[in-house]
């Protein structure tokens, strides 16, 4: 695993200088008040300025803040990044004689009234990841669509399941689940019961920011173990603001420790963070010692795009009922959605990347998992006519290393 020093450098707290002359808010609050104002010019050289300033975390944390202080700050803890041999590691071959049973059934509670589209990607990615049986808890309004949409699931369509907690691997909760009052009092209940039940967790979207107004519900996410999968806004919302990358980072490795939970800090070289305890004792087997924080290498700019998280929840879901624990569940989660999102984007191209797209493209991306990550164990041409990443034998190559073999 490739260890990454980080060094973090932020501007200057006064106006920078281009040329001799200041630049940046205070002349343009200056010359607003002289009637003298080109913003076009102005705002061309503050741009130029953060370009030509501007130092990426080793070239794997791209920029988040544009800043006002240029200082150096290093991080406390190591940071990694995610290696497919790590990843490869991690897969666990089926039993030749194994049943649906041995997979685990997941229970996935996702899609309020208008947001069914969001239950239906979450449960097509957790079939698709392995899992053996799948149980989608939504509104009444929401049965026929994922019935028609997702026939493999079954469908509980009412505020809990009737079946008992106890027949569940592993339960998600979040995409599309609403922000009412009554979604608050329904994410209550679901966090008890699979805590009675001792059942792993993946948190996502509206499940995350109704949390973050009920902090004391954190406390008990860590008895079986919790991955959180919060997008910066999300992520925001738990943690409060922050002025530079190295400073987020900091404050989601501290919110790890504090509630004993991973955290999947999704945007371009996703962070994981993992808590100085493992209490599942997986994240060990990643890194030695104290588990250090991870950069996935994998994913592009097309995968920013409606339903993405939700498709990543699903396959978080279905490792986990699977029997891998929250720290290797995210690890391989997290790579394996970036690879398929590589895959699908070769035929797609980024803009046009839909997250029905990276769904379609996880065949492949599971395959290549069993396989080693060989060039050998990518069959495209198995895949059905018209299925995105048909043509593809893995990612674009944006990120590097292993990666590049999948080039179509």
């Amino acid at each position: 695993m490739a260890n990454v020093g980080i060094r973090y450098r932020r501007y200057p707290t006064a106006s920078p200088r281009v040329d001799g002359r200041t630049v940046g808010r205070d002349r343009v609050n200056a010359k607003a008040q002289r009637g003298k104002y080109n913003k076009k010019k102005d705002v061309k050289q503050v741009v130029m300025r953060v370009l030509s300033s501007w130092k990426e975390l080793n070239g794997y944390l791209p920029p988040a803040e544009r800043e006002a202080e240029r200082v150096s700050e290093p991080l406390p803890f190591a940071v990694a990044v995610t290696e497919a041999a790590d990843v490869a590691a991690l897969y666990r071959p089926r039993d030749r004689f194994a049943h649906k049973g041995d997979f685990g059934h997941g229970l996935l509670a996702a899609g309020s009234t208008g947001k069914a589209g969001a239950a239906v990607l979450a449960a097509r990615a957790a079939l698709r990841g392995g899992l053996g049986l799948l149980t989608v808890a939504t509104t009444p309004d929401n049965r026929i669509v994922l019935q028609t949409a997702v026939p493999e699931a079954m469908v509980e369509a009412g505020p809990l399941p009737r079946r008992p907690f106890a027949d569940y691997a592993a339960v998600g909760i979040g995409p599309g689940f609403g922000l009412d009052e009554a979604s608050a009092a329904r994410l209550g209940e679901l966090l008890q019961r699979a805590g009675t039940a001792s059942l792993p967790l993946v948190l996502d979207a509206d499940a995350l920011t109704l949390l973050a107004h009920r902090p004391a519900w954190l406390d008990g996410l860590s008895a079986s173990g919790c991955v959180c999968t919060p997008h910066y806004g999300e992520l925001r919302r738990l943690v409060g603001s922050w002025r530079s990358a190295a400073e987020r980072i900091r404050k989601q490795q501290a919110f790890s420790d504090r509630y004993g939970t991973v955290v999947v800090g999704k945007g371009a070289y996703t962070l994981i963070t993992f808590p100085a305890t493992d209490p599942t004792a997986t994240a060990s087997a990643l890194v030695a010692g104290r588990p250090a924080a991870l950069l996935n290498p994998t994913g592009n700019a097309g995968m920013a795009t409606a339903g993405s998280g939700d498709v990543l929840t699903g396959l978080i879901l279905a490792l986990l009922a699977q029997g891998y624990g929250p720290a290797e569940a995210a690890v391989a989660g997290v790579y394996l959605h970036g690879l398929a999102g590589d895959m699908a984007a070769v035929e797609t191209g980024e803009a046009a990347l839909m997250a029905g797209d990276i769904v379609a493209a996880l065949p492949v991306a599971l395959k290549a998992w069993a396989g080693g990550f060989s060039p050998a164990s990518t069959d495209a041409a198995s895949l059905p006519s018209g299925t995105a990443a048909r043509r593809c034998g893995g990612p674009s190559g944006n990120a590097g290393g292993v990666l590049g073999q999948y080039r179509c």
